[in-house]
C-alpha cells in the first residue's frame, strides 16, 4: 500500500507541476473533459465515439441519428464539468446561496457545516433541515445556472472585495445538488436525501485520512450500494418511443421488438432502442466520478480541481466495480495503484498536446503570409470540430475563399482531417486531440 500511495502522490505532483503553466493547462482542460465524458460512459457500458462527440459539440444534430442519444449523454457530462469549473458567481437575486468569492473569482474555502446549515452541537446532521435547504437551493439554482451560462460579468465583485457575491461552496449540499442538476436533472426527494448523505460521507472520508487516502475513502462511500436510487430505464431523444402496452407485449423478445419497429418505422434505431429500453444507467457512480476532482483538490490542498479519473478507472480494468463496493482497504490499494498508472498516461497525453501545439507554432512562424491560421488552430484546441462558417468566424475571413484556403493548408500539414465526407456541410477535426 505504501509504495502505491507514494507512487500516486509522486505522479500527482508531477501532473500539478505540468499544469502550473496556464498555457499548458488551457490545452489540457478541454481535452481532458472530452476524454472524461467518453471514459465515464464506457464505464457504464455505453460506447461513444470521439468524432461523434466532437461533432455534437459543434451541433447536436451533426452525429448520425442513431448515435445522438449517447452523444447527448456525453455532452451533458462535458457541459456539467465546464459549468462547475467556470466558477460559482451568483447574482443579487440568489443571496440565500452561501459562500464567498475571491478577488480573482476563485472559490474561497468555507466551513461545510455553515454551508449546509448544520447544527454546531454533537447531535449530528439534521437531515430534514439539510434536505429543506437543498430543495430551496435547487429551486434557486435554475436562475443561478441561467445567469452562469449567459456569461454575465460581475465586475463589481472583482473591483471591490468588500462587495463579494454569494456562491455555492464546493462539496456542500447545495453545490452537490447543482452538480446533480447539471449532470442528470433536477433531483427528486430521494436524490436530495442521498445528496445530503453524500455531503456527510465526503466530509467523513476526507477526515478519516490525509491526502489521497482520504479522497479514496470519500469516493468509496459515494460508491456504496443503495446510496443513490437507481433510475428506471428511459427512452432517449432521437429514439422511437414505446408505450407501456408495447413494452408489456414485447417483454424481452428481441424479434417482437424488431418486428414492431419495422412495421412502424422501418429499421431505424433498432439497436439503440433496445439499449435505451434495457439500460439502467448508474447515475450515482457517474456523479461520484464527476465530482472526484474537487474531492482530490480538497484532500490534497491543490489550487485547482484535478485530475479527472474516469479514464484512469477504465484503464484499471474489471477491478473498478468489484473494488468500489468491496472493503475500503482493497479499494484504497487498488485506486492508488490505478491512479499512479493513470497519471503517468495523463502526463504523457499533456506532453503530446504540448508538442503538437509547438509544432503548430513552428509552422505559423515559417509562413510568409499571415492568413490567420493561428486563430483557427487556437479555436480548434477549444472545440475540435469546425465547418467553413466556423473557420470564417475564428479567422475573421469575409469570404468562403479565404476560409477554404486555410482549410486546405491545414489539411496539407495534417493538422486537421475531414469527418463528414460530403460536399455540403463539411466538418473538419483537429487531429492532435483525436
Amino acid at each position: 500500500m505504501s509504495m502505491d500511495l507514494d507512487a500516486a502522490n509522486f505522479e500527482l505532483g508531477r501532473l500539478v507541476q505540468l499544469l502550473d503553466d496556464e498555457r499548458v493547462a488551457a490545452l489540457w482542460r478541454p481535452d481532458a473533459l472530452r476524454r472524461e465524458a467518453i471514459a465515464s460512459l464506457q464505464l457504464d457500458s455505453i460506447g461513444v465515439d470521439f468524432d461523434d462527440l466532437a461533432l455534437g459539440l459543434l451541433s447536436p444534430m451533426l452525429p448520425a441519428a442513431g448515435h445522438r442519444p449517447v452523444v447527448q449523454e456525453a455532452l451533458r457530462i462535458v457541459r456539467a464539468a465546464e459549468s462547475m469549473l467556470a466558477g460559482r458567481r451568483a447574482t443579487n437575486e440568489t443571496q440565500d446561496i452561501e459562500g464567498d468569492i475571491g478577488r480573482d473569482g476563485d472559490l474561497l474555502p468555507a466551513d461545510i457545516e455553515d454551508a449546509e446549515g448544520a447544527d454546531d452541537d454533537d447531535s449530528g446532521l439534521d437531515v430534514d433541515a439539510v434536505m429543506a435547504k437543498a430543495r430551496s437551493s435547487v429551486t434557486d439554482i435554475d436562475s443561478f445556472l441561467s445567469t452562469l451560462r449567459s456569461g454575465a460579468a460581475f465586475d463589481r465583485a472583482i473591483d471591490d472585495p468588500e462587495a463579494a457575491l454569494p456562491l455555492l461552496v464546493p462539496l456542500s449540499t447545495p453545490w452537490l445538488a447543482a452538480a446533480w442538476r447539471l449532470l442528470v436533472g433536477v433531483p427528486d426527494e430521494d436524490v436530495v436525501a442521498a445528496i445530503a448523505e453524500a455531503t456527510t460521507i465526503i466530509d467523513a472520508g476526507l477526515s478519516s485520512a490525509p491526502g489521497l487516502m482520504g479522497a479514496a475513502a470519500a469516493l468509496h462511500g459515494l460508491h456504496a450500494n443503495g446510496l443513490f436510487p437507481e433510475p428506471e430505464a428511459a427512452d432517449y431523444n432521437g429514439v422511437v418511443q414505446l408505450t407501456q402496452a408495447d413494452r408489456e407485449a414485447i417483454g424481452d423478445d428481441d424479434e417482437a421488438l424488431q418486428q414492431l419497429l419495422t412495421e412502424r418505422h422501418g429499421m431505424r434505431d433498432v439497436l439503440q432502442q433496445r439499449m435505451a429500453e434495457r439500460r439502467r444507467a448508474g447515475q450515482g457512480w457517474r456523479f461520484a466520478r464527476l465530482i472526484a476532482p474537487w474531492i482530490i483538490q480538497r484532500a490534497c490542498g491543490l489550487s485547482e480541481p484535478m485530475p479527472w479519473i474516469s479514464e484512469t478507472l477504465r484503464h484499471g480494468g474489471l477491478g473498478y466495480a468489484s473494488c468500489a463496493t468491496g472493503p475500503l482497504p482493497s479499494w484504497q490499494r487498488w485506486l492508488m495503484r490505478t491512479l499512479a498508472d493513470g497519471l503517468v498516461l495523463e502526463r504523457q497525453r499533456i506532453i503530446k498536446l504540448r508538442n503538437a501545439e509547438r509544432q503548430h507554432a513552428t509552422w505559423r512562424g515559417t509562413r510568409h503570409a499571415d492568413n490567420r491560421a493561428g486563430d483557427v488552430l487556437a479555436a480548434l484546441w477549444d472545440r475540435p470540430a469546425m465547418g467553413v462558417k466556423d473557420v470564417m468566424r475564428a479567422g475573421g475571413y469575409k469570404t468562403y475563399r479565404g476560409a477554404q484556403r486555410v482549410i486546405a493548408d491545414l489539411l496539407d500539414e495534417g493538422f486537421i482531417r475531414e469527418v463528414t465526407e460530403r460536399s455540403v456541410g463539411r466538418v473538419w477535426l483537429l487531429t492532435a486531440t483525436a
